[in-house]
């Protein structure tokens, strides 16, 4: 009796996840967006709110769609959405500074073209650069210090 070996296709974006592990990597990166999503939300609020500004839905898109677009183009590059880092929080934030470095200033760039058509002054760069890290910093952080904790726990369980 002969068998037939067959290929196993890997998932396309267009295929729903088929195992367990493949459904959880995709709900990975899908809460690690939504957190990186929220995180820029956040920041856009605070920032619309300390200019004054009304916190209409547009206003909102408007100060947070470069930042988020930047981001979510740029920064799997830098493997941010990786899940061994979701346990590792020194490299977490490392891969995450460098990533919103670049990202962040993808994002000015966007700004600028699309928005004020002229250059950002230093002191809006700065406060964009550092108040994103942060807010990507205070919920990455603990989560991965989080899990980092209950991989510890279950590697404990097993020895």
């Amino acid at each position: 009796m002969k068998v037939k070996a067959t290929r196993q296709q890997k998932p396309t974006i267009d295929s729903v996840p088929s195992t367990p592990v493949e459904r959880s990597r995709v709900g990975h990166i899908i809460n690690m967006g939504l957190g990186d999503l929220i995180a820029f939300l956040i920041v856009g609020v605070i920032g619309l709110n300390s200019h004054g500004e009304t916190l209409e839905p547009a206003n909102l898109l408007r100060v947070t769609w470069p930042v988020a677009l930047a981001w979510f183009v740029l920064s799997p590059f830098f493997g941010v959405f990786r899940r061994d880092l979701a346990s590792k929080p020194g490299r977490m934030a490392t891969r995450t500074a460098l990533a919103w470095l670049v990202a962040c200033v993808g994002a000015l760039l966007l700004r600028s073209v699309f928005e004020t058509q002229k250059p950002p002054p230093v002191s809006f760069a700065i406060v964009t650069l550092l108040t994103n890290l942060v807010a990507l910093f205070i919920w990455r952080l603990p989560m991965a210090k989080h899990n980092q904790n209950k991989l510890a726990k279950a590697q404990e369980q097993q020895a």
